[in-house]
């Protein structure tokens, strides 16, 4: 036997040989591989506050979920027309530079709500002292009081009637609305509804009380107590606090008065090429770097879009990630890469994958 020619042919064909051999190697061994997705993408907040002005003089906020991509709480602040209203920032805010759950973001002072409140106060001291005097038989000084209120009364309602007729001559020109006249008609019946109450408690009290007369009075403290504690709880309402514990975000936009996003809950958003969709599934766990700083984080998958858009030839999707450290600090913006755990496959079918990447 000739070993030099064959010795010869072998080295000849050495590269065939051996990439028989690792072909065999590949298909029959089962050595596994691991098969991570290498991802990019950003760090957005789980939750968003947003603070703005509506068109007609409303102050609104509301509380979006970019994780499901809604608004999922909302909340309208009206005045009068006409009232004067005022929003001021809590300066001790803005030195800050974590807002948390629960701070005060600022108040909005209504004219219209401290004048009801004010003069509610003052109408149960009335009140209070009239039924005082009525229990303890002391005449003069509720009929003195009586007189008084009805005096009020019946200037409110002159006053009223002015402005009512002021007003109807202006609608007679078609200035003001058909509703603003019916608003100042209204409030000029409750005005008049008014001066006969007084001229009836007026005359109660001079003819002399009775129980029902003294009961009277006392369901009508009740109702000016019951008012008071509405506009007390009003005031309160209009005290604007912080949902969410977050930074501050700059806007452009005028009618937005602040931004606030949550930093104990952030999400990632990253794309994903569409052929690996198969391979991912809500709750795979991708392991993250932030670009720049020594600052890894773990996150769970928890939406997979259906929207698929392309980009440079490429048909990829988003899918998002809730990030589950709590160690480390991680702002809203910021640009991270990382691996979508995969787990291992057999290395055929890694090989197999690769060769279908080129191809399409």
């Amino acid at each position: 036997m000739d070993f030099s020619r064959i010795t010869d042919l072998l080295v000849k064909n050495l590269f065939w040989l051996l990439l028989i051999a690792v072909f065999l190697i590949i298909y029959f061994v089962p050595i596994h591989v691991s098969s991570d997705i290498r991802i990019t993408g950003k760090v957005f907040p789980a939750k968003q506050w947003v603070l703005f002005a509506g068109t007609n003089g409303q102050i609104m906020n509301t509380q979006s979920d970019l994780v499901a991509g809604i608004s999922n709480h909302y909340e309208t602040r009206e005045f009068s027309r006409g009232d004067d209203v005022r929003f001021e920032i809590n300066p001790k805010i803005l030195t800050k530079s974590i807002i948390e759950k629960g701070d005060t973001i600022g108040i909005v002072y209504s004219n219209e709500t401290n004048m009801m409140l004010n003069a509610s106060k003052k109408q149960l001291q009335v009140k209070q002292a009239l039924l005082q005097t009525l229990q303890t038989g002391e005449k003069n000084e509720a009929i003195t009081l009586a007189e008084k209120e009805l005096e009020y009364a019946r200037i409110d309602a002159e006053n009223q009637r002015r402005t009512y007729n002021r007003q109807k001559g202006l609608y007679d020109q078609e200035v003001i609305t058909e509703q603003d006249m019916e608003d100042e008609e209204r409030l000029l019946n409750l005005m008049e509804t008014k001066v006969k109450i007084k001229e009836a408690e007026l005359q109660v009290i001079t003819t002399g009380e009775k129980p029902e007369n003294i009961r009277l009075i006392e369901a009508e403290i009740e109702e000016i107590e019951s008012t008071i504690a509405d506009l007390n709880t009003k005031k309160e309402l209009q005290t604007i606090i912080s949902p969410v514990r977050g930074i501050f975000r700059n806007s452009s936009s005028s009618d937005t008065m602040m931004i606030v996003e949550s930093v104990d809950e952030l999400i990632i958003k990253m794309p994903i090429s569409l052929k690996d969709r198969k391979r991912i599934y809500v709750g795979q766990i991708a392991n993250c770097e932030v670009y720049g700083q020594n600052v890894s984080f773990q996150s769970e998958v928890v939406h997979i879009s259906n929207h698929i858009s392309a980009a440079g030839g490429k048909q990829t999707f988003i899918i998002t990630a809730e990030i589950k450290n709590e160690n480390e600090i991680v702002l809203p913006g910021v640009v991270f890469k990382g691996k979508l755990e995969g787990g291992e496959i057999l290395l055929r079918d890694y090989v197999a994958k690769w060769f279908r990447f080129f191809k399409s």
